[in-house]
Formats: structure tokens, C-alpha cells, sequence
């Protein structure tokens, strides 16, 4: 399997060593609890890498600790109370690195379901442990370690998220479909000339645009599709057309333009406004006209890659929101990699779909 690779194998490794550490020697073991920081480095492989992997890592540390530091007999049941929690931490952490409230519940879930229920059973069943006795010194630990858990995986999320983001299967994937989808651009499947009519046209009839009074633009590259017909029908129409300018720390301001001669060569050879052109705020407009390397039929896209458009679309979905996003229906994907950063868009149009 592609995923199935060495440096996966490698950081997962690394992270059972770690959480093995951090379990048996640098934390506080009682009779009947544990308290340290093992589950972080899992945290961080749930991240990364999802539920079988962060459940299976979980289970392999405390086969692996139990064997290298005993403190007794070996029981299977810890083990398969281990693994659970590992399949709880990767189901609502993959892909989330940077969510506040899954850390929460995942946190929560794992104190109700396995600190007092499965762990209490085990030490009840197996061990001879009075029930009354155990739970309530594990409740005691549970009302303290859930609100440091959480926060500390949410820290852990937000200060590797970069980290997470380009080791983990989402950067992959996303590159992988980037680099697919790029290569039709430049073959002879994308027929700009008259792709590009076709959905201009089309934009142009839907009541999106006509009830619009603010449209705000791409001026395409010869990678996109030309959106140079809208652009001169929103000027035409008298509605008042802002177009992008990005600078120099990659931020994108919207300003508006009354002819196209005030288009000029900028960052990346990407046509933009004068400097001079007045800006205007994401929630004065009324329609934004957004590219797209690919998206989907559920309304996701998937761009370069620097954030700029994900940015925009944050602060203007706060407003109306009312977005379309154009592209080749070869672009047009069943399914296109996300993540929590990624924004969505409310229609996708190709020559041949309209996906409302």
C-alpha cells in the first residue's frame, strides 16, 4: 500500500518509544491509576495518520512497556483498553489538528467509557478491587486530567499543525491530485478558448450574478478557465467589479476597477489592479467569482495551495457568502481532499455541470 511507507513507519515508532517513556518512567503510577503525558505522542499519530494506525500504536507501547518495565503480571485487558482509547483519539482527531472541541469530547469519551468503565471493570473482575473505592479515586484523576488533556492536545494541534499538515495523508493527497489535475491543464483536453465561453455564459445567466450588484473576480491565468468575458459584463451591466491584488506576505485585498485597461502584470505574472484602485470590504460584495485547481460534487475545492482564496472565503461566508467556483469539468471530482482549514463553496459550474 502507498500510505504503508517508511517514514510512517519510522515517526509512529518514534512515537511509541516515546509514549513508552513518558508512561513508565516519567509518570505517577498508583494502585489504581496512572497519571503522566503518554497519550500525547498518540494524539499526534491520530493526527497524522488516523484510528487503526494511533489505536494499533497505542496497544503495540503497552505490550512493549509491559514487557520492558513490569510492575506485575500482564493483563490483555489494559492492552485492549489501550487500543480503544488510541481508535477514540484517531477518530476524532484525523485531519481535525487544529479543532477545539473534538479534543474535548475525545478526552470526555475516554473518561466515561474507559478510565471509569472498562479500566474499573478490569481492576473489579480481575484484580479483587473494591468498585466504590476505585471509582471514586478515578473520578477524583478524571475531573483533574480531562480539562488538561484537552487543552493540551489542543495546544499540541495548533503548535504542530504545520507539522501534522505536510507529514500526514492530507498534504499527500492533496499534492497527488494537484499535480493530476495540473498536467490536464496542459494538455489538449483543456480547450480554454472555448471552455471558457461556455461557462462564462453560464455564469452570466444564473440569478446568482444577474441579482448581484457587487461581483468580485479572478482575473484567470492560462491554467484557469479566462474569465475575462465576465469581467467586461459586470463593467457593461454597471454593477461594480473588484478583482484580487495580493502582496508581498501573500495577503489578498479587493479592489475595484472600472475598466480592465487598469489591469496590470503583478506577483506570479498574474494580472492585477493599480495600487490605486479603492479597496473594498469582503462583505460589501455580493457574488465572489473564485478559481479552483479541482473540486467536488459536495461543494469543497481544493487551490495552489497558499490559503489566500481559503482566507477571503472565511471572512466573507461570515457575511453572505454566496460564492461559484469555475473550472473544466475534467476538474469536476467525485471527491477532493479537505481539512478543517479548507473552505467550501455554495456552486460549482463547468461547461458541462452546475453543481448547486
Amino acid at each position: 500500500m502507498k500510505d504503508f511507507n517508511t517514514k510512517r513507519i519510522v515517526v509512529t515508532s518514534f512515537m511509541i518509544a516515546l509514549s513508552i517513556v513518558l508512561s513508565r518512567i516519567l509518570s505517577i503510577q498508583t494502585p489504581i491509576s496512572k497519571i503522566g503525558f503518554y497519550y500525547l505522542p498518540i494524539a499526534l499519530i491520530a493526527m497524522m495518520y488516523g484510528p487503526l494506525w494511533s489505536g494499533a500504536a497505542w496497544g503495540i507501547a503497552d505490550v512493549i512497556g509491559a514487557l520492558m518495565f513490569p510492575t506485575g503480571a500482564y493483563f490483555f485487558g489494559f492492552t485492549l483498553s489501550a487500543i480503544i482509547k488510541g481508535l477514540l483519539l484517531g477518530v476524532f482527531l484525523y485531519r481535525h489538528d487544529k479543532s477545539v472541541w473534538r479534543p474535548v469530547v475525545v478526552s470526555v469519551l475516554s473518561a466515561v467509557f474507559v478510565t471509569l468503565g472498562i479500566d474499573v471493570l478490569w481492576l473489579v473482575a480481575y484484580f479483587g478491587r473494591a468498585a466504590a473505592a476505585v471509582w471514586s479515586a478515578r473520578i477524583v484523576q478524571c475531573a483533574i486530567t480531562v480539562p488538561v488533556q484537552s487543552i493540551l492536545i489542543i495546544s499540541m494541534g495548533r503548535i504542530f499543525g504545520s507539522l501534522i499538515y505536510h507529514n500526514g495523508t492530507l498534504y499527500q493527497r492533496k499534492k497527488a491530485v494537484r499535480k493530476e489535475i495540473s498536467s490536464k491543464y496542459s494538455s489538449d483536453e483543456f480547450n480554454r478558448g472555448e471552455i471558457s465561453s461556455v461557462i462564462c455564459n453560464k455564469v452570466i445567466s444564473t440569478d446568482l450574478y444577474k441579482n448581484a450588484k457587487t461581483v468580485f473576480c479572478f482575473v484567470g491565468t492560462r491554467r484557469e478557465v479566462d474569465t475575462r468575458a465576465i469581467l467586461e459584463n459586470v463593467i457593461e451591466s454597471g454593477k461594480t467589479l473588484c478583482v484580487p491584488m495580493t502582496d508581498n506576505h501573500n495577503l489578498m485585498s479587493m479592489r475595484i476597477i472600472e475598466s480592465l485597461d487598469q489591469l496590470r502584470e503583478g506577483r506570479h505574472g498574474i494580472l492585477e489592479p493599480d495600487s490605486g484602485c479603492s479597496e473594498l470590504h469582503s462583505s460589501d460584495i455580493d457574488l465572489a467569482i473564485i478559481p479552483c485547481i479541482a473540486c467536488d460534487e459536495k461543494h469543497h475545492r481544493l487551490g495552489h495551495g497558499s490559503g489566500v482564496y481559503d482566507n477571503f472565503m472565511r471572512h466573507y461566508k461570515r457575511t453572505k457568502g454566496t460564492s461559484i467556483t469555475i473550472c473544466p469539468d475534467f476538474a469536476l471530482l467525485k471527491k477532493v481532499p479537505y481539512g478543517d482549514h479548507d473552505t467550501s463553496i455554495s456552486t460549482v459550474i463547468t461547461e458541462k455541470r452546475t453543481v448547486n
